[in-house]
């Protein structure tokens, strides 16, 4: 009888120990639970969707995209292929960008006028070009920048024969910028933007006359978003009054931009409910194509937007392209608030099990704006903890998501769409009891 009793105390112990084992294990994982909740409760909540605006505007295609994010706001079918006429000149730019930048060529270089770009016996007010001839010697910058403020069909077909090597044809070598953009739909002819009947020497015998470029208005925008992110002095080139160019290293010659001449009337006549700003960056004007046009709009919330209008009205247009590139932009802010995030704006505190303080203080290090509808919130999917042992003040340490289901533009460049984290504190690292204490109870 004592030997039983002794195994049923042996036993009644064991349960109690066995119990208080699994007890022990319920409060770790309880815990464990409730700091997983706490630090992931916004991960049971949906995605908020956001969709562009549908834009009520008269033109055959146009879209309104975020410039920083790339956030796809508004569009009209903006992945029909339409023809682009002069801003075409984007790509030709593009491709010049992209030159300078591998180091091929230098702004300075003196480019040698061909006698495929010499427009010097053609109607100014019909072919745009600048007072150049066959042999004249004109700087990559001042050809550049004629092709933006003065839409210079002449410095445009000049550029791309300098930048087309002999082995190859310029529409192959347009038709391979398009490719490094991933514009898989649109079609090169010309880097001016001209008709094939209307190229003169630069016309591809093997195509019909009617033959143009043509894109998407996503397409325009990726283009320009490149440009854009190349060279950001395109935001301001649009706006001189005066260009002046320099032939053969002597002879400077300044002339109106297309600015210079209609900004002041254009600029009387358009009208805003948002006090909304517009920069020209590229205009598009033939008869086939009817009046485009790709600017930049802003708010006076420092807000900016890439938009892209085509068939806005009659190809002789200088006033309808550019209102309706403001309605588009006042329609989508009709509809949809900024949700922005400064630099500098704190966060929640992540875990930092390996460093001596514990947790680490977070804030926002690059200003960043999302877009969703009038009256909804939007929420941040941040990391719960890190793995740095030893952490810097103002060190990036991890990427915070919007919960946001957006379109965006298709691109070729580093577009950042997430929220980047830096610490807000310094911590060195923590020592092996402090780690496993944590371990046990986080």
């Amino acid at each position: 009888m004592i030997r039983l009793e002794k195994i049923k105390n042996k036993n009644t112990k064991f349960r109690y120990f066995l119990w208080l084992i699994i007890l022990i294990i319920l409060v770790i994982v309880g815990h464990y639970g409730q700091v997983a909740f706490t630090r992931h409760g916004n991960l049971v909540k949906m995605d908020l969707v956001e969709k562009p605006t549908k834009l009520d505007v008269k033109a055959n295609s146009a879209l309104v995209v975020d410039c920083t994010t790339g956030q796809i706001l508004g569009e009209k079918n903006a992945d029909e292929q339409v023809k682009i006429a002069s801003q075409s000149k984007m790509l030709t730019a593009y491709g010049v960008l992209q030159a300078v930048k591998k180091g091929h060529i230098k702004w300075d270089d003196q480019v040698t006028i061909p006698a495929n770009a010499d427009l010097s016996k053609q109607q100014k007010e019909t072919f745009s070009h600048l007072e150049i001839r066959t042999g004249d010697r004109v700087s990559v910058r001042d050809l550049y920048t004629a092709m933006f403020t003065n839409s210079a069909n002449d410095a445009a077909f000049a550029l791309a024969s300098y930048l087309t090597p002999a082995n190859k044809s310029t529409q192959s070598v347009l038709q391979g910028w398009a490719k490094e953009l991933k514009l898989s739909k649109s079609e090169w002819y010309n880097a001016a933007g001209q008709q094939n009947g209307d190229a003169f020497d630069n016309r591809i015998k093997t195509e019909p006359v009617s033959a143009a470029n043509h894109a998407s208005a996503k397409e325009v925008a990726q283009i320009a978003s490149a440009d854009l992110t190349l060279d950001p002095n395109l935001k301001t080139v649009g706006q001189q009054p005066y260009l002046t160019y320099t032939k053969n290293g002597r002879i400077k010659t300044t002339i109106l931009t297309d600015f210079g001449q209609d900004n002041g009337q254009i600029a009387a006549q358009l009208k805003s409910p948002y006090n909304l700003s517009i920069v020209g960056l590229k205009t598009g004007s033939t008869p086939e194509s009817g009046a485009a046009l790709t600017a930049i709009v802003t708010d006076g919330q420092g807000n900016e937007f890439l938009t892209v209008i085509n068939g806005a009205g009659d190809y002789e247009d200088h006033v309808q392209r550019f209102q309706k590139s403001l309605d588009m932009v006042g329609q989508v802010l009709n509809e949809k608030q900024a949700h922005t995030y400064h630099s500098g704006d704190t966060l929640q505190e992540m875990l930092a099990p390996n460093t001596q303080a514990g947790k680490i203080a977070v804030h926002v290090a690059n200003t960043q704006t999302f877009w969703v509808k009038k009256g909804e919130s939007l929420a941040l999917k941040i990391p719960d903890h890190t793995t740095e042992s030893k952490i810097k003040k103002d060190e990036l340490i991890g990427t915070a998501v919007p919960k946001l289901k957006a379109e965006y533009l298709p691109s070729n460049i580093n577009r950042q769409q997430n929220i980047l984290l830096a610490s807000s504190q310094s911590s060195n690292p923590a020592n092996n009891w402090e780690k496993i204490l944590r371990w046990i109870w986080p």
